[in-house]
């Protein structure tokens, strides 16, 4: 994030992330979403229902949830 921007290695910036229309999200992916939103990123998109992986199912699916609310 620079400028209120997220910025690529390759140096393109954007101001705003638009996110695919999926049900599924992995935990991984939501904590870095969480973490640039916090960081002044702009996003948009519907939030995940699930992960569609089991790693820590069923507590990823919980953790998933409370992260969604937050955002």
């Amino acid at each position: 994030m620079k400028d209120g921007r997220i910025v690529f290695p390759d140096g393109m910036t954007y101001r705003l992330l638009v996110l695919p229309r999926l049900l599924t999200m992995t935990l991984r992916l939501l904590t870095k979403l969480f973490e640039l939103v916090e960081g002044g990123a702009s996003v948009f998109g519907a939030p995940p229902e699930r992960s569609p992986s089991l790693v820590n199912y069923p507590e990823c699916d919980g953790r998933l949830k409370e992260l969604t609310a937050k955002l």
